[in-house]
């Protein structure tokens, strides 16, 4: 009689997409609110379309006629490797607005995430769903082979860029990391806090959540 072994394995497989059709409020720049269902697509230039019921035709809304978009999204908190089998959903609000990176004869719309609001606001665009989808394996002995159980997908969500908007309205667009920008532009960015541009350039090392901190010290006033 032959001995057989279970072996469980756990497999992730991650593809990435734009922020996948949800519920949604859209407020327009001539002061409507529509409700609905659509994606928010990554490209620029590109309308939403969105769909208020299954027997409304959809609307198309370009760019320049949205103010700001309001979803929720669930997000899956991270679960422990070895038991993901109780994965924690949590609820986010995101507030995007529609801008214009580029210009009336060349426009480059986004949409986009304010991070931070002040004289130096930060902004994200770019903005992309992660599905990970997680699968139990299970693995018999002696070339029995194998076959993959679901257990669920998680959702996280990652912004690929970022801008800078000025007090006067000037865009400054984030190249390279978070940190080495900041610190080779920070001179431009705040100007009128020079000792703070200072303690930038001094800083050797940045941690997660250090160039957030700085400007949120420049928009609470050192001048």
């Amino acid at each position: 009689m032959k001995n057989w072994c279970l072996f469980l394995v756990v497999a992730c497989f991650i593809s990435t997409a734009q922020v996948y059709e949800t519920d949604l409020v859209i407020g327009l720049v001539n002061g409507e609110e529509l409700y609905g269902r659509a994606e928010i697509p990554k490209k620029t230039n590109q309308p939403i379309i969105l769909k208020q019921s299954d027997f409304d035709s959809q609307l198309v809304l370009q760019p320049h006629e949205i103010e700001y978009i309001i979803l929720d999204i669930l997000v899956t908190a991270k679960s422990n490797f070895f038991f993901p089998e109780n994965p924690k959903d949590e609820e986010e609000r995101l507030y995007l607005v529609s801008y214009n990176l580029g210009t009336e004869e060349k426009p480059e719309w986004v949409y986009a995430q304010e991070i931070i609001s002040g004289d130096l606001s930060y902004y994200g665009y770019h903005i992309t769903a992660k599905e990970k989808s997680e699968y139990i394996n299970s693995v018999g002995g002696m070339g029995a082979g194998s076959y993959p159980v679901p257990i669920g997908s998680r959702y996280t969500f990652d912004i690929g860029r970022y801008f800078y908007k000025t007090y006067d309205g000037t865009i400054y667009r984030e190249k390279g990391s978070k940190a080495s920008f900041l610190s080779k532009n920070a001179d431009v960015l705040m100007s009128d806090c020079m000792d703070l541009v200072k303690s930038i350039r001094e800083k050797k090392r940045f941690e997660e959540g250090d160039v957030d901190q700085f400007i949120y010290k420049y928009n609470q006033g050192c001048y």
